[in-house]
């Protein structure tokens, strides 16, 4: 790899890093001096209060540029070192009355490619023609890390400084903004400015440095012309901010005394509106008292007639409750006789019983085979599905509504008297009418328990008869 390039590359992505953030924080700068600060016209604008134009408390990056010199700016670089450098610094050459260095490219420099004032890309090529296997090296860095070209972000930064002060020249173009956004900005300009402190310092300490090996300046040319726009940059925005942050009265101290002085008047107006709003309260007040009393009045003779159509409404409701327990007792009276009769449909119970009741059922359904076989099979599966779980109640509780049950087996003559011959009971579970088949208990009455599964395999095996035939 092509250590040389990389380097060169990381110390221009460095600088057009610097670059740009330098020329973002000149745009800040330059259109905050054509900011007017002033309050919204929904709080009011405060009287009596100095609030100027930023411009002209702020002086244009032009008029600060202009009192900076490069010997006070930029350190002088040392006398390059003469005589015997060692045998492994490079010969030097004169050539148009310029030193050249001799090719370095089998001594490295600790800064790289940084210190050449030549073309990056001639460097590469020799290097690349020595070292057959190194062009492979320097395709991949140019893919990677593709280097900016060398007069483009110094033509961008003088582009940008022309425009600058081109635009401080429009006075015109004044625009009304809220002191705390202006103050705002500001503190942000300078916090930004400050991060760049310690970048723009390392590059200023390398103006003076040379090149251990090839005792050559830091930068070359073109990037020594960039790199002194940057310094030029910083400080002017430098010199503009410590203008606004610096001794008292500031710009920042008269937008911060300005927004405390807004906010007490906003205080004060807030006052005397809570004191209106005090006063109509109170107002409001004993005018609702008033209409309380009145009210109060209407309301009590409101009440002796209420009271008078509650008894007369409870007088119908207690009528109302009789007949709706006597149809209450009609119902469930009906409902009893309907269940007795069914119960006395079923003389004989246990396996006897089952089969009459089919028996029954085979007669109703002579003409109708399917609907026999249906029911049969639906009872079947119902006693098979207790026989294999009978500690589970979900198949020894049968809905008898259930349309399902009714479509399958309660419809039809002996259906439901099938149940009741196996041993099920007519109850009420959750509210609903249920045939119920209700499990002894196992332990303290193991003989019923027994009786009761015996009970429910020979109607099973009644069932798988039936079915067969």
């Amino acid at each position: 790899v092509d250590f040389k390039s990389f380097g060169a590359w990381a110390v221009a992505m460095e600088l057009r890093k610097a670059e740009d953030e330098l020329r973002q924080l000149s745009q800040c700068y330059n259109v905050l001096r054509k900011k007017r600060p002033r309050f919204s016209s929904s709080n009011g604008d405060p009287s009596g209060l100095d609030l100027p134009v930023v411009a002209e408390a702020l002086p244009s990056l032009k008029d600060l540029r202009s009192g900076f010199k490069d010997e006070d700016l930029f350190p002088k670089v040392e006398e390059e070192a003469t005589g015997d450098v060692g045998s492994n610094v490079p010969e030097q050459q004169e050539e148009n009355g310029t030193v050249k260095m001799a090719d370095t490219s089998n001594a490295y420099s600790e800064f790289g490619m940084c210190l050449s004032s030549g073309n990056a890309g001639e460097m590469e090529e020799s290097n690349t023609n020595k070292n057959p296997f190194a062009k492979y090296a320097a395709k991949s860095i140019k893919k990677k890390f593709p280097a900016p070209t060398t007069n483009e972000p110094s033509t961008r930064v003088n582009e940008a400084r022309s425009e600058e002060d081109e635009e401080m020249e429009d006075v015109a173009a004044i625009e009304d903004q809220s002191p705390h956004d202006i103050l705002a900005t500001l503190e942000d300009v300078k916090q930004r400015l400050d991060a760049l402190e310690p970048k723009v310092a390392k590059l200023t300490s390398r103006l003076s440095e040379r090149d251990p090996i090839t005792k050559k300046p830091r930068y070359g040319s073109k990037s020594l012309s960039r790199v002194k726009d940057v310094i030029r940059s910083y400080k002017t925005l430098e010199s503009g901010l410590k203008i606004a942050f610096g001794l008292e009265p500031n710009l920042v101290s008269r937008l911060r005394d300005s927004i405390r002085s807004h906010q007490e008047q906003v205080d004060q107006k807030l006052d005397a509106t809570r004191t209106r709003q005090q006063l109509e309260s109170e107002r409001i007040a004993r005018e609702q008292q008033e209409a309380k009393e009145r009210e109060e009045a209407r309301e009590r003779e409101e009440k002796m007639r209420v009271l008078e159509e509650e008894a007369a409404l409870a007088r119908a409701a207690e009528e109302a409750k009789r007949r709706r327990l006597a149809e209450e007792q009609r119902l469930l009276d009906e409902e009893r006789a309907a269940d007795q009769e069914l119960l006395d449909r079923v003389p004989v119970l246990g396996e006897q019983g089952v089969r009459d009741q089919i028996v029954r059922m085979r007669a109703a359904l002579e003409d109708d085979r399917p609907a026999l076989d249906m029911a049969l099979g639906s009872l079947y599966t119902l006693f098979e599905q207790i026989v294999s779980k009978p500690e589970e109640v979900k198949y020894r509780r049968v809905r008898r509504d259930h349309p399902q049950f009714v479509a399958d087996v309660g419809r039809h003559i002996g259906g439901r008297e099938v149940l009741i011959a196996a041993g099920f009971k007519l109850e009420k579970l959750d509210g609903k009418p249920c045939f119920f088949s209700k499990e002894p208990h196992i332990e303290s009455d193991m003989d019923g328990w027994s009786d009761w599964y015996d009970s429910l395999k020979k109607t099973l095996a009644v069932l798988e008869e039936e079915m067969i035939k």
